[in-house]
């Protein structure tokens, strides 16, 4: 919550399913205990966003966002809860990071920084990553120009990655960023607080958010603003 969602709060209000998590392993097969884990995983996931509707949404714009498994089940969420219904003109924009999401739930990809309605996503990796979450056709999005080009974007236009677990001080330019084979690829991270990689050398998976703090914080601010802008503008 600190690492991750903490980058939306300067915009939104906050809301986090609790759900029965369903463990890695669900992940390497296609039938058995795996799917049905994966499958109540996800029926916790639409109780809360129906609750969420319910109880707490007051029908205002909304943001999901999620990392890993949880993009997982957003990526089925918009597909099955929201993509042909009248939740879709609410959605401000969708960010299911560290998940290969392949485009199928009907929302499109977001190609500028303040497009409304669409998706940003990535997997962040170095050069010498194996083939964990690898999936060239999934989509992705740079986190430092917002775009879905395959255009290099340098250290300096990183403006703040925070790895909470190490420090709370923004460190600039500590990534660049360049999509590539469905993967967002980093040459190489200019500091000493990102050297816990659990998945190997060059997989950045639990840094998804870290490497790219306040570049989401403001984007989401950006889509927020337009979103609104927009609205405005309607009801003239």
């Amino acid at each position: 919550m600190q690492g991750q969602a903490s980058a939306f709060n300067g915009c939104c209000r906050i809301y986090a399913p609790r759900y029965r998590q369903a463990t890695l392993y669900s992940f390497f097969g296609s039938e058995g205990s795996g799917t049905q884990a994966l499958a109540l995983a996800y029926a916790d996931v639409v109780d809360a966003f129906q609750y969420y509707l319910k109880h707490c949404s007051e029908d205002r714009p909304f943001i999901l966002a999620a990392h890993s498994q949880g993009s997982h089940h957003v990526d089925v969420l918009l597909a099955k809860e929201i993509v042909g219904t009248t939740l879709v003109n609410r959605l401000v924009a969708a960010y299911p990071v560290g998940f290969p999401v392949v485009g199928s739930n009907g929302v499109p990809v977001c190609q500028t920084p303040t497009q409304t309605g669409c998706q940003a996503t990535w997997n962040a990796v170095g050069p010498k990553v194996g083939s964990f979450l690898s999936a060239p056709e999934s989509i992705r999005v740079n986190p430092l120009t917002w775009r879905a080009d395959r255009l290099a974007a340098s250290h300096d236009l990183n403006v703040g990655a925070v790895n909470f677990g190490a420090s709370d001080r923004p460190e600039l330019g500590v990534a660049d960023a360049e999509c590539r084979e469905g993967r967002l690829w980093v040459s190489d991270i200019r500091s000493n607080q990102y050297s816990s990689r659990p998945l190997g050398r060059d997989n950045y998976h639990i840094c998804d958010y870290a490497l790219f703090y306040l570049n989401i914080r403001m984007n989401v601010e950006a889509r927020v603003n337009s979103f609104i802008a927009m609205a405005d503008q309607e009801r003239k």
